[in-house]
Order: structure tokens, then sequence, then C-alpha cells
């Protein structure tokens, strides 16, 4: 089953199990599962959703691994992979300790609560106990985070006014769920809850359950009084929570612990509470002794999971956003064992390079040489790697061996075969960079060294001392300047062994601002650099002037190779036997079939070299229905690539071509990828047909949005430019980065004095021009700053009905938990259900329905609501009728 996949920065809540019982509880209460983000690739199990109005995301830890340290490594990992995580939570099993004062049994809540000197949890060492001695303890534990403690108090205060209804609560989450699970999960009779007396031990030779194999006598149970249908049940309990590594087993020393204050005994807080500051919320399965009760473990989840989901329901999203990031909290845990100073490095390393990352903005090239490898065939390249040439460069006769070829003889494809065999048999270290004129990250010199330079924080050295550099720089808030980052380069090169750099298409490395000539003088600097006579480098280039004369000229320790056309040759026919072997177009076709010779030998023929001509014409050819229609493809090819690219766009259907001519030329004059989404918005806007006045201006602010540029805003603002001026059709800037999703910008106009209820454009409200686009984290973001979520006007009367007409859920779910009126009139069809219902989105009309939606809500000079529902889907309306519906 597919969920929603958001952004590993959507979440801002950890959940961290220790048993896969407690994990399957916790998801039992979510309101909705989501996929976990594909880059999440740590040792962790998550599982991701949301929880009223938070993401969280659940981890359980290693199977039969348990205790401090385990727990640690897998919060530091999540808080890595995770960055934007504030709040944590511990919630899980645990055994309780009865007394007197707290009369705690099974299926009870503990939660960790601050008092006398320790944020709710103690660190203790029992194990010398074992022998006769009183336990050690080994420190208390840091304070949870403000907004839980707030929260807690609060539910506490709730609870005593409304009772906690906990056992209700968990029948709810078995509704629907399949058999098996509600049997496992549910309460078990309360005959199966006994307490035992400190000296009555569970027999050695018997394992099993208590029920089963201890005999019941009353002298040998604590005697209780049943609860009545008064008291809460299950009841929920603050104070402290003892955590070790080891299992607490022993009833005696549980009591002794009781008189410290001690309510429940565990065994992973202590390893989180320092590092990962949280409550820790505990369902009593037992009660610490040697009479262990597994039977009343998943309910004891069950009822943890459900305080912990009200809990969270109090936190305000807002309140959490004033939290630290919990990955900004984390510090080296004391230990002298081995491996644990292992882990604790490696998190380390991982979080240093994470924040590097965020400093550098790399390039990701590894895109690029990916794209390269999936059109690479068996041999491509292998007459460049066993060439003299090469093999002298690699063997150390040259410093700089540059590769000329023409446009689509394909270079890129060799340079990935090169990257690919030097990853095999090279012993130092590999830096690549492959220049890319679509993407404006990848046509400078900046690009190229902060992407070569985050390649070299592999290395312990160099990326210790770039830290350094990016602490110097305000903790990375400062950018990075190219002039010192290419001086650090080199210095860092200096000192590395056996370096190699590849350099693919350093013609797609633009021409403005002098970035080819930055680029040649650099690279000549490299190599007359006697500090970096061991580096080696190989780059590729079109045979253009500038690197002809300007690079292979001025390089003393360089060699330049054209590449042969007749080698090129070998790269084709490897290419073309490759796809008629691999496209399913061609498997209809016996190997001794007569076209199958035909093909490579008239393509090749014609290619003169170039690789794109061959790939161009197999999409051709792999369409023909037969070998006869292939052999007038093949008869009448095109002479060059540029009269195949005129025979496809004249192949677009004539009712297609504006479109696709419009599509082409944003994509020549774009400095990005561009997705599908943006290129439907380039085919769906007619410019010619916006009436004059209502034309984008193109003012200084409207440039500074469209080109998502923040320190042009800063120039303009000190030149005291008004940023709430009317800018024409698409109303203030404020506006446009909202119907863009330039949270950035957004956040830097309102930081700046922008009026968040400044009226523009078609929507006239910003919240409704982000909702209607969909871009939920401006929708928060907004909604954060105070922005009235029942704002009447614009195009869509009010953001909820915005968000319901585009049909996105998640921003819809924000404008209601943020209160939005369900039942406000505004867009085409009325309310926000009734638009629902005209658009045919089911997910969202149950989803208003059940937030309270009237479905007898009147549309003025339209039908009721339950006339619409019959027509969008007549099910969902049968279902729905008995809600409130009125005959009439």
């Amino acid at each position: 089953m597919s969920f929603p996949i958001l952004d590993k920065n959507s979440y801002t809540i950890g959940w961290i199990c220790a048993l896969s019982v407690e994990s399957a509880a916790a998801q039992a209460f979510l309101d909705e599962q989501h996929d976990v983000p594909r880059e999440i690739s740590d040792n962790n199990s998550y599982v991701t959703g949301r929880i009223g109005r938070h993401n969280v995301v659940i981890a359980v830890m290693p199977q039969k691994e348990y205790g401090t340290t385990t727990a640690a490594t897998t919060a530091k990992d999540m808080v890595c992979s995770f960055p934007q995580i504030r709040l944590g939570v511990m919630v899980g099993i645990g055994g309780g300790a009865p007394s007197q004062e707290h009369d705690i049994r099974l299926g009870d809540v503990v939660v960790s609560s601050r008092g006398k000197g320790s944020g709710g949890v103690i660190q203790f060492d029992y194990g010398k106990s074992i022998q006769g001695e009183d336990f050690q303890e080994t420190g208390h534990l840091n304070q949870p985070p403000t907004s839980l403690l707030m929260a807690a108090a609060a539910l506490d205060a709730q609870y005593d006014f409304e009772g906690p209804r906990l056992n209700d609560k968990v029948n709810e989450a078995l509704k629907g769920r399949r058999k098996a699970f509600r049997n496992k999960y549910s309460r078990p009779l309360d005959d199966t809850d006994r307490l035992y007396r400190p000296e009555v031990t569970h027999p050695d030779n018997q394992p099993g359950n208590c029920v089963a194999t201890c005999c019941i006598k009353p002298k040998d149970l604590v005697e209780r009084y049943p609860r009545s249908e008064d008291d809460d049940n299950p009841s929920v309990h603050y104070g402290l929570i003892a955590s070790s590594n080891q299992v607490m087993k022993d009833a005696i020393k549980r009591d002794k612990l009781v008189q410290r204050g001690v309510l429940c005994f565990e065994m992973e807080a202590a390893g989180l509470m320092n590092d990962f500051p949280c409550v820790i919320v505990r369902g009593i399965c037992d009660y610490a002794d040697t009479h262990k009760n597994s039977s009343w473990q998943p309910y004891a989840a069950m009822v943890a999971a459900a305080y912990t989901k009200d809990l969270l329901a109090l936190v305000n999203p807002t309140s959490v956003e004033g939290e630290k990031k919990l990955s900004d909290l984390i510090t080296t845990v004391a230990s002298t064992q081995k491996e644990q100073s292992k882990i604790l490095h490696a998190i380390d390393s991982h979080q240093r390079a994470h924040n590097l990352k965020e400093w550098l903005c790399p390039a990701e090239s590894s895109d690029n040489a990916e794209r390269a490898r999936d059109q690479r065939y068996e041999g491509t390249g292998t007459w460049l790697l066993e060439s003299d040439s090469f093999q002298e460069w690699l063997a150390g006769g040259c410093q700089h061996l540059c590769l000329y070829g023409l446009g689509g003889c394909g270079k890129t494809v060799l340079s990935s075969a090169i990257l690919d065999s030097l990853k095999q048999s090279h012993n130092g270290v590999i830096l690549y960079f492959f220049f890319d004129f679509s993407d404006s990250q990848k046509r400078t010199v900046g690009g190229l060294i902060r992407t070569l330079l985050f390649q070299l924080c592999s290395l312990e050295e160099p990326a210790r001392r770039l830290d350094i550099l990016r602490g110097n720089h305000d903790d990375g808030k400062i950018p990075p300047n190219t002039r010192d980052l290419l001086n650090h380069f080199q210095d860092f090169l200096g000192k590395v062994k056996s370096p190699v750099i590849l350099m693919d298409a350093l013609d797609e490395c633009k021409e403005e601002d002098q970035e080819q000539e930055k680029l040649i003088k650099w690279l000549i600097n490299l190599g007359s650099a006697s500090s970096l006579k061991h580096v080696k480098i190989i780059t590729t280039a079109r045979p253009e002037a500038a690197f002809l004369t300007g690079l292979s000229q001025n390089l003393s320790t360089g060699k330049s190779v054209h590449l042969d056309k007749e080698a090129i040759k070998i790269d084709i026919q490897s290419y073309i036997k490759g796809c008629l072997r691999d496209r399913p177009g061609f498997h209809t076709y016996a190997p001794d079939h007569p076209i199958v010779s035909m093909i490579p030998e008239k393509l090749i023929e014609k290619a003169d070299g170039m690789v794109r001509y061959a790939a161009c014409q197999i999409d051709d050819i792999v369409s023909c229905l037969g070998p006869e229609e292939i052999e007038e493809v093949l008869d009448s090819l095109p002479q060059t690539i540029q009269e195949t690219y005129r025979r496809s766009i004249e192949r677009i259907p004539r009712r297609y071509h504006d479109k696709a001519i419009r599509l082409l030329q944003f994509l020549v004059y774009l400095d990005k990828p561009l997705d599908l989404m943006a290129a439907v918005d380039i085919v769906a806007v007619h410019l010619c047909r916006i009436e004059g006045d209502k034309r984008l201006e193109k003012g200084p602010l409207q440039i500074a949005v469209m080109r998502r540029d923040i320190k042009l805003f800063e120039v303009l603002d000190d030149a005291g430019v008004d940023i709430d001026a009317d800018c024409g059709y698409f109303g203030t800037a404020l506006h446009t980065a909202c119907m863009s999703g330039f949270d950035d910008v957004v956040a830097w106009l309102l930081q700046h004095g922008a009026n968040l209820n400044a009226k523009g454009g078609p929507f006239e409200h910003a919240l409704q021009a982000a909702a209607q686009k969909g871009h939920t984290n401006t929708v928060k973001l907004l909604l954060d700053k105070g922005s009235d979520a029942n704002a009447q006007g614009g195009r869509h009367g009010n953001a909820l009905c915005a968000a319901v007409i585009s049909g996105h859920k998640c921003s819809i779910e924000l404008l209601i938990n943020n209160g939005a009126d369900i039942n406000s009139q505004g867009g085409r069809y009325g309310n926000a259900l009734t638009n629902a219902c005209m658009r045919e989105f089911p997910e969202i009309t149950r989803y208003l329905l059940e937030q309270g939606a009237d479905v007898t809500a009147t549309i003025p000079g339209f039908w009721k609501t339950l006339q619409i529902f019959w027509k969008a889907f007549s099910e969902l309306a049968q279902s729905s009728t008995p809600m409130k519906a009125q005959a009439h």
C-alpha cells in the first residue's frame, strides 16, 4: 500500500521504541501513515506519519538489542537522518513499583516527571546488589523540553477534569484492525493482575507464565481492593523512572528504590536523556519482580501510546518550532568502552558532514554520473582506458590529460567509464565534477569548488579543518567565499595522498561573468603549483578556442587528446548492440535476422562519431512495426544531428506544436532542471491572454522574487523600496513568493516588515495563494506568523476552499487544525465540503466529514450538499447521510 512521502525536514517529533510490540502500538495511534523518505539510509527501522498537527518519526531499536547504549545510538541516527526533530518521546513498557502512596497496577501508565534534582529519570547500576550490596546510582539525567513539560501539566489537569479514558481510546484504536491484532493488544482479564509479596519468587525450574506455574495462595499476594467504576482504570502516575542496562527482577531491591521515589523500571531512557531530552512514557506490564507477565505487554504498550497521543495533542506546533533542534544538542556520550567510542565518532562525523553539506551546498555530481552509467553498455570506453595516452597519464607520465570531442560524441559516458575504472584501481582519493548547462549549480567555479571540497571531507583531516572554517563563519550562518575556498582546497589537496580530479564538460561552464576564464586560470594554477605535482587531473571538453588555446597551450605538464571518430565507433557499436539486446521492441527478431546486422551497419556509417545521433535513431527504429518499416527508416536517415532534431519537432502533432516550442524555449533559458508541475504551468499559462493592466510588472521586487534572490531584497530594502508595493496582477512580493512556495523569501519578507494581511493579486490574501498552490510549508509559516485562517475574499473565498479545490490535503488539515471554519462559504460551489464533492475528492470529503462538516449546509443558488454528494459519488453519500442530514 502506498502512503504519502514527506521531506525528511517535515518531521519534528521523534518517538523511540525498544520493542516491536511498542512500535506496533505506536502505529495504531497514527492519524495518517507516510512512506519513509527515500534518502534515509541509516541502520534504524522507521515508521513515519502524522499525529494531530505533528509529523512523527517512530524508530524501533534493533531486535534483541536493549539498554542505554543501543537507545543512544538509535536516537543519534534518528536526529541525524531527520535533522528538524525538536521533541522526543520514549514510549513503551516497563516494570511498576507499587507502594502505599502510588497504587500502580498492570496496564497503568507512568510518566517521567522532574523533581529532587533529576529530570524524571535516574541512571543506576544495581549489578553489585545481586551479591547483596546496595544499588549504585550513577547519575541524574537531563530535563525534558519545556514544551513537553507544559503539555504534560495541562494533560494532567485535563485528566483530573475529564478522566483519562485510556482503555476507551485503546479500544477505539483497535477498531477495524485484524482479529489477531485485536486479540493480542486488548486488555487482559483483571484476575491475571497479581502482585506477589516480595519474598515470594517464581520457581527457577518452572519457566513460563505465573498464572500457570505459581500457586495462588492469598497469603502470597499483596491485598488490594478492586478498582471501582469511579476510579481511573488505567490510571496515570507521574514521578521518577529508574533506568539501567539490566532488567530489574528483584522485588526486595525494587522496594528499596521505591523509598527513593521510583515508580517504574526500564532499560533505555538513561541512554537518551542527556543527548535526546525527552519525556519517558511507560505502560506497566509487570512488577519488576521474578513474576514476569508477557501477556500484559501489548496492552501496556497500547495505553502508553494512547497517553502519548493525548500529550502531543496539547503541544502547539509553534512551541515546537521554538525548541532547539535535537541534532544541535548532540554531545559525546562519556564512555570508556571502545565500541561505544567508535559509534560516537561515526555519529559525530555524520553530523559534521551534514553541517558542512548545508554550509557548502555542493552539487550532486553523482546524478550526472548515474545517468551516464545508465546509457553505457558493456565495452564502452575500453578503447580509451587501454590507450597509450590514458595509461601514460595513469602512470604519471603527464599530470593533466585533456580529452576533446565534438558535442554528442559521448564524452560524459566516457567520463563515467573513467570514474568507475579509477574507483576500482586507484588507491587514493577520487574527486569528480560534471559541468551541466541545465543546472545553475553545475555551471560555475564556485559550484565546482564547493562540490570538490565536500567530497574531500570524506577524509578526517580536511573535514576537521573545514569544520573549523565553518565555525569561523558564525557557525555556518555566513556563506563561504569562493576565492577563500579555492585557496583552502589547494592547501588541503597538497596534504592528500595520490588525489585524482575528474572534470567533465568544461565547455558547459557558463561564459557569463568570465566563469570560463576563471576555470582555465584555476586549472593552470593547479598544474603549476609545486606542492600539487602529485595531483592527477583529467578533463573533457568540446574543442573550443577558449580551451584549446587557453588551457592546452599553457599546461606544461599536460597532454591533449582529440577523441578519434574511428575509436568512438566502437562505443557506438556497443551502444547499438546493447539496445538490440535489451530493448523490448527488438526482442521479436532472432540474432541471425538480417535486420539485426543491418541496423548497426547503417547507423555507424551515418553517425560519423556521434553517439547521440545513433541514440536518436534507435528511439525511432524501436517503434517500427516490422523489418520493412525499419528498412525504410534506415534508407532515409537524416544527414546530421541537426536534421534529426528538426524531424523530431516536425513529428509533434500540430495541436501540440506551440506548447512544445514554448517548453523548449523555457528549457534553453532555465538555469535548473524543470519539474513536471512547472512544465504544466508553462503550457497552461497564456501570457498573451492576460489583459495589459494585469500582466506581471517586472519591477525590482518581482525580479527579486523570480530570482529567489535574498541579497537583492536586502539591497532594495536598504534603498528604501516599499516591500508592500503592489506589483500588478500577482499582487505584492509576499503574494508572489507565497504562490511560488519560496519559504526563504516569505520568511525574509515577514521578518523585514511585510504586511501579512495586505490584499492583492487574484487570491487577495497570501495564505489563500499558498493554500491554492499546495505549498504546505508556506501555509504553516504564514499561520505561525498569525495569518487569519478565516480571511474572506479572493478567487476562492477563503484559504480552506482554495486548498480543497486544488486537492491539497496536508494544507487542508493544517488550516483546520489552526482554526479554519470548516463550514465557511467560499469557492465556486459554496463551502469546503461541496467543493470537495464537485471536484470528486473522496478522501478529502471523508476527512471533512470526520472533522464535522455540516452536510445540510445550503449553497446560494445551488443544490443542497446531499444532492451534490449523489452526483460526485453516491456510495459516499449513503454512508454520510445519517450524520446530520435532514429530509426536506
